[in-house]
């Protein structure tokens, strides 16, 4: 079964997309985020937007590489049993 049909890989997808398309409108907001009357919010939406689509196309081109079932690329580090 591709695991890009799981349940979970579209809960772990979400919160990479949403995270994504923050940065991005932080950024884009710079140094003004403390004047929201003089902000370009258009700009902020263009920018937010972007970054959650990069970060959709990012989760679904990396969703073989990684764990099984998981957006990311990076597998999950396993610790030695102690003693």
């Amino acid at each position: 079964m591709n695991t890009v049909w799981t349940v979970q890989f579209w809960k772990n997808t979400a919160e990479l997309v949403l995270r994504g398309a923050a940065i991005a409108a932080l950024t884009a907001m710079g140094g003004s985020a403390l004047d929201a009357w003089h902000l370009n919010w258009a700009t902020i939406g263009g920018m937010a937007l972007s970054g959650g689509f990069l970060s959709l196309v990012t989760s679904l081109s990396s969703s073989q590489l990684g764990q099984k079932g998981s957006p990311l690329v990076t597998r999950p580090v396993v610790d030695a049993p102690a003693g």
